[in-house]
């Protein structure tokens, strides 16, 4: 498994638009097996323009997001009550994944990890306040959502969602 890298950074604060960032494979493939229907958190877009892509959905349409993305050997621990929304799914991807915005594409955070299969959890908090923001127009340069993306090796298993938080 290769280790992480201090040439790629782990975080970013990713600057979006749309109402989601994305999770990909760097210079390569990444493919899931997803319901047709859209997890709230996640959701996979395959066609063009937005080719083997996992949407991660916030709750505000405007950035920052705030977006930790780590690589576990053996699974992640439980994930912490600070977690409002906590979904898992398997991927199959070519190398390193990446946290993107979705219209720059450009790698923001990283797993140094090989191709392979891996299982993601993403986790979520202040979905519920970057709705509010937005609605308000109260936009700040500082993320009031919180994502954290971990991954570890795992044979295929079917999506499941951990934990559903507020929608208002």
């Amino acid at each position: 498994m290769t280790q992480p890298s201090d040439d790629h950074p782990r975080h970013a604060d990713i600057e979006e638009y749309h109402g989601s960032f994305a999770i990909g494979c760097h210079e390569g493939s990444l493919t899931a097996d997803l319901p047709t229907e859209r997890l709230d958190l996640v959701w996979l877009f395959e066609d063009p323009p937005y080719p083997s892509q996992l949407f991660v959905n916030t709750g505000g349409q405007i950035g920052p997001f705030s977006v930790t993305m780590e690589l576990c050997e053996r699974g992640a621990d439980a994930p912490g009550s600070e977690w409002e929304d906590v979904v898992e799914v398997s991927v199959s991807c070519t190398g390193p994944l990446v946290s993107t915005a979705i219209v720059d594409a450009e790698p923001e955070a990283w797993i140094d990890c090989e191709g392979g299969e891996y299982r993601l959890r993403i986790s979520a908090r202040g979905r519920a306040e970057g709705r509010r923001r937005d609605l308000e127009c109260d936009w700040v340069d500082e993320p009031v959502e919180h994502y954290l993306v971990q991954a570890w090796p795992a044979l295929p298993a079917a999506p499941v969602v951990i934990r559903s938080g507020p929608r208002n």
